[in-house]
């Protein structure tokens, strides 16, 4: 198995500023990983240790274009799909991760979602659930254990980040294209990848806990790279149940006027 699987961290030369410290967040908090990690850029890299190298793969073209590339020159049969904001901040179960990736390879999955947000679809076995791609989100880009092969086939040239979110499931569901997809059950989370909440970056501002994290593990030099998100946009973005529409609906609003309070 180990020798089947490769983490691939989707980013690109404009989020270089977080390269060092979601390094750093690996080496501290999965110090005990023992597959290779693969970051992607498109002409810049940094010094890493060993374990950590970078795929440049040229011209910016998009999120899934770009991951296609990398992909080009991946040959493990699984990955685990990580961004360059997902900065770590709790250890790892290392023991736990292998063990999700053996179930993917002994069950044919396609995709298992080890990061928020769990939805607790059916279960399948005493910690995974199944979710049914017509439900918002079960498809995305958070941390996720993938099968390359399938991973390679969704992604279509041109698309960015934003795109796969909102319109993988009707591209699979159009396409009549059957996947099995799992997710941890939230009470397993600690068993999962975790990380900074709301990532370190969102709409280009870092959010609330990336600032804080920069803060505290030793990378004040980047705190001025990015502006931080205001304690109000960063709230109502975090919002889920109920509330969650209008929420999300002022928050657009206070994008388009620039609003950061």
């Amino acid at each position: 198995m180990d020798n089947n699987v490769s983490i691939v961290v989707s980013s690109c030369d404009l989020f270089e500023d977080c390269w060092a410290p979601f390094i750093h967040s690996m080496r501290k908090y999965w110090p005990d990983c023992e597959w290779p990690v693969y970051v992607i850029s498109n002409h810049k890299a940094i010094d890493g240790p060993e374990g950590f190298s970078f795929i440049k793969v040229g011209e910016d073209l998009k999120f899934a274009s770009n991951l296609k590339r990398a992909l080009d020159n991946i040959r493990t049969d699984y990955i685990i799909y990580l961004q360059e904001d997902f900065f770590l901040n709790r250890r790892i179960d290392n023991e736990a991760i292998k063990g999700h990736v053996a179930y993917c390879m002994r069950n044919g999955v396609d995709y298992m979602r080890l990061g928020f947000k769990f939805m607790n679809g059916r279960v399948v076995d005493k910690i995974y659930a199944e979710n049914n791609i017509k439900d918002a989100y079960s498809l995305c880009l958070q941390a996720a254990i993938w099968k390359r092969e399938t991973l390679y086939g969704l992604l279509l040239d041109n698309w960015s980040g934003w795109d796969f979110e909102y319109k993988i499931r009707q591209y699979v569901m159009d396409n009549h294209i059957c996947l099995k997809i799992l997710e941890l059950r939230k009470e397993f989370a600690d068993k999962g990848i975790r990380y900074v909440t709301g990532t370190a970056v969102r709409k280009g501002r870092w959010t609330i806990s990336g600032y804080d994290f920069l803060r505290e593990e030793g990378f004040p030099h980047l705190l001025d790279k990015r502006e931080r998100e205001g304690y109000v946009l960063n709230t109502i973005q975090g919002v889920h149940g109920f509330f969650m529409m209008p929420c999300r609906a002022l928050a657009r609003l206070m994008r388009v006027f620039n609003w950061n309070f």
